[in-house]
């Protein structure tokens, strides 16, 4: 999300068991890693302080339970002077997405890091070899990233689509019916939303 300094945004978290199910009698415990930026208090209100980015991030705590669950979100605070015109994809877009059996991330750098299940490529690391540990498929630029079934789509700056994986439907949409283990650019420009079913 972006705010303008001074301005605040509400917060929430929940923690859910592998059933999709609400864990009750959870307390979060909020923190920001970076206090120059954003200021988050223990009810997840954040406040802009300074021009920049930050993650703000919930801790679940339960007594009894050593709970692990841990949500982040970015906050990129701007001035607030007047508006500039642009573009704030992130603002409708994961940075971390998960799908049937991988998963992606993107990095504070803008760079891309997906591992699991790699049989049609969807890893996008150019094998298909099943990784248990982060690969980097792009190294800078990623904004937003979907990871579905067997395939995977990200948005660059400039809103250029990329896609790879699974294909025989066509669901890559490059005009082909072939799988393939890289990113491809899809759509050069002007994408604000991506999302793939699982």
């Amino acid at each position: 999300m972006t705010i303008k300094t001074g301005e605040t945004v509400q917060l929430t978290a929940s923690a859910r068991d592998i059933f999709g199910n609400e864990i009750s009698c959870v307390v979060f415990e909020w923190s920001s890693s970076d206090q120059s930026v954003a200021v988050v208090d223990q009810n997840g209100l954040v406040q802009g302080v300074g021009e920049g980015r930050a993650i703000v991030s919930a801790t679940a705590k339960k007594e009894g339970y050593n709970l692990a669950f841990k949500g982040e979100a970015i906050v990129n605070v701007i001035p607030a002077g007047p508006a500039k015109c642009s573009l704030n994809l992130m603002r409708n877009n994961p940075v971390v997405s998960g799908g049937e059996l991988h998963t992606c991330v993107i990095k504070q750098d803008g760079s891309l890091r997906c591992w699991g299940w790699n049989q049609y490529g969807q890893v996008g690391d150019g094998k298909n070899i099943d990784r248990n540990t982060p690969v980097q498929i792009m190294s800078g630029g990623v904004i937003a990233v979907s990871a579905g079934w067997a395939n995977t789509c990200a948005i660059k700056q400039g809103g250029s689509l990329w896609c790879w994986g699974r294909n025989e439907y066509g669901q890559m949409g490059d005009g082909t019916w072939d799988p393939k283990n890289t990113p491809v650019q899809i759509i050069s420009e002007g994408v604000v939303a991506v999302f793939l079913g699982i």
